[in-house]
């Protein structure tokens, strides 16, 4: 294996498709193998990296793959309405991605959950293979049963047949708006019935239809008849046990072929409504998630790409609610599951969610966890500063020292916006003073963490971004042994890290200038409605300074609603594995942003922030717009 010239092989493999396309199930098949790993990831994701994606070859690849077949819909305003004036006997439904669907962006999807919660490597493509396997040796074009595709598994899966019918039964969702359609067809007198290409057995669909109470006709089932709709033959069984010619049937479902096409031949009424993800194709705020899950296919990406797709198709959403929804979301869950799974193994027994950063992070916790006692409490670098007079870190924070003690104490001090010498001056001069206003400061504060009574003998606060851990040794200060460890998603300072800090980034990879702008936005998602706070007075009570955050509602909204979907649906066992993670889902985001037209943008009220790469334009807009 050594003697191969790999970069030939790379550039043999990228001059050729043809070798190309064979190579990709190849390297499903021997994945484990990470010099084919590594092939594949020259060929196409590194190609089509986050700073490649204005790639034509890779948005072409997204269109055909992805962005078929989107036209000849219906509405679901016209669909109520022929079933209302249609004289016609029989109205059949599509079961799966029409009446019902599975919350991931593929249904195969489904076996990365399965791999991936009870450990089974490499299940899921071993899933997908047994299934073309099946129907290779099945005679005719009819559908397998499941029973069949696990007998073209390996032993060693078999005990996962039972867990996936389970897990269909538990992550099939009702489509609301279809629902009523078939309710209305039955209150109409019309024989429904549904017709399904489909291995799972028919108790299967008992089991959801005596679930949500819906009361049809029959169900057709291909697997149960050894016919399918691909073909015309499930419709042909229908029409001859049903007894009614085609002119007497309305057939309502979403995949063109087998419910539209198919059955217009054969001389039925066919309507197409499009599925949630059909229906997200069509906004250009897909586009990037689409990447996303092109280029990761993780478990996380489907789920995502689904939820997104769903929460977009249930209502009018404005650009705020959607980052919230898509990108703070995401990130509460993945950093509060961190915290909530270390926090066991280590024993804490309270957290402190810092504010302003915390604010958002301690109401989902509440929401959703709550396992370990928690509080809200207001703390910032301008607190620390007040308190401890520790300017190391610069000129800027000398001079907010001296702006703040003058503002307090109502001190005239000619504070130089350039000269660190002429306030390094005025610090000496006023010493006395300040080290009286700074003592103050301390008892203040100690006194309002007192009053909050923290109770607990392993303490840890939780923040986002840090460079010198400010809070957590406040805390330490005040709590002394009673606190133990602070959370943050990442250290963005050189200064040497606190005893018992944890971090969400992975320790072991650096920080690069290119990742900043996307964790800097994380700060911007998850702020809080508040102004800073810069001390806290005798009566215990926040300082604030400057304007509140208008904006934040809307993201507060979206994160909410993308945590409690998550929760309800999968328990909160879908998240990203770590920070970094994040930052790339980020940094595509910001590539869709930058690669959009206005006219696009528009649409999402997200015009201005059509600047190239220029974090402060995105965050600013959204400061200043409310203001």
């Amino acid at each position: 294996m050594k003697k191969i010239n790999i970069h030939y092989v790379k550039q043999l493999l990228g001059k050729n498709k043809t070798i190309v396309n064979l190579f990709y199930p190849i390297y499903q098949r021997a994945r484990d193998y990470a010099i084919l790993r590594s092939l594949y990831h020259s060929l196409f994701v590194d190609k089509f990296s986050h700073q490649n994606l204005d790639s034509e070859s890779f948005l072409s690849h997204l269109r055909a793959k992805y962005y078929r077949n989107l036209n000849e819909f219906s509405s679901i305003s016209e669909v109520k309405n022929i079933i209302e004036t249609s004289a016609k006997e029989v109205i059949s439904f599509d079961f799966f991605d029409t009446l019902f669907e599975r919350p991931f962006a593929n249904p195969s999807d489904l076996f990365l959950y399965m791999e991936e919660h009870y450990h089974c490597n490499d299940f899921a493509i071993a899933r997908i293979e047994a299934e073309r396997k099946a129907r290779q040796h099945i005679a005719g074009d009819r559908e397998v049963t499941l029973d069949e595709i696990y007998q073209s598994l390996d032993q060693k899966y078999f005990f996962l047949k039972e867990i996936e019918l389970n897990l269909e039964l538990k992550f099939i969702r009702p489509v609301q708006e279809k629902i009523e359609l078939l309710d209305l067809a039955i209150k109409k007198n019309k024989r429904v019935i549904i017709i399904s290409d489909m291995y799972l057995p028919i108790d299967f669909f008992h089991a959801v239809l005596s679930r949500y109470s819906i009361p049809v006709h029959k169900v057709f089932l291909s697997c149960d008849y050894k016919k399918n709709k691909r073909n015309g033959a499930l419709f042909r069984e229908v029409l001859r046990q049903l007894n009614v010619d085609s002119t007497q049937i309305i057939h309502i479902g979403d995949n063109y072929e087998s419910d539209f096409r198919i059955p217009k031949l054969l001389g039925i009424q066919a309507l197409r409504l499009p599925s949630t993800m059909d229906m997200f194709k069509k906004e250009k705020f897909s586009v990037w998630l689409y990447a996303n899950y092109e280029l990761n296919r993780s478990l996380f990406s489907s789920v995502l790409l689904y939820l997104v797709a769903n929460f977009l198709r249930t209502g009018k959403r404005s650009a705020l609610e959607l980052l919230g929804f898509s990108l703070a979301g995401p990130l509460i869950l993945a950093y509060l599951t961190h915290i909530e799974k270390f926090s066991k193994e280590m024993g804490y027994d309270h957290l402190i969610f810092v504010s302003r950063d915390g604010y958002l992070l301690k109401k989902i916790y509440s929401l959703l966890w709550n396992n370990i006692p928690s509080t809200y409490v207001y703390s910032s670098r301008r607190i620390y500063l007040g308190c401890t007079m520790d300017f190391s870190d610069g000129p800027e924070r000398l001079k907010t020292l001296l702006t703040d003690f003058s503002n307090a104490t109502n001190a005239s001090l000619s504070i130089s916006s350039k000269s660190y010498k002429k306030n390094l001056d005025l610090l000496n001069t006023f010493k006395p003073q300040i080290r009286t206003w700074s003592k103050e400061n301390t008892e203040n504060y100690c006194n309002y963490i007192k009053s909050l009574q923290i109770h607990g003998r392993k303490i840890a606060s939780v923040d986002l971004t840090t460079d010198r851990c400010t809070s957590s040794k406040l805390f330490k200060k005040i709590l002394k042994d009673n606190y133990s460890a602070g959370f943050y998603t990442c250290k963005l300072g050189v200064s040497a890290p606190l005893t018992g800090t944890n971090y969400f980034w992975p320790q072991e990879q650096p920080i690069t200038p290119r990742e900043i702008p996307a964790i800097s936005f994380s700060e911007f998602l998850l702020s809080s409605p508040e102004a800073t706070v810069i001390a806290i007075n005798k009566a215990g009570e926040p300082i604030f300074f400057g304007p509140k955050q208008h904006y934040f509602d809307l993201i507060e909204k979206g994160a909410t609603a993308f945590c409690k979907e998550s929760h309800d649906i999968f328990d909160l066992n879908i998240y990203l594995a770590d920070f970094k993670d994040w930052v790339s889902l980020v940094q595509l985001f910001f590539k869709f942003v930058d690669e959009s037209t206005v006219t696009d943008l528009e649409k999402y009220e997200l015009e201005d922030f059509s600047q190239k790469n220029k974090i402060s334009s995105y965050i600013r807009y959204w400061r200043e717009r409310d203001l």
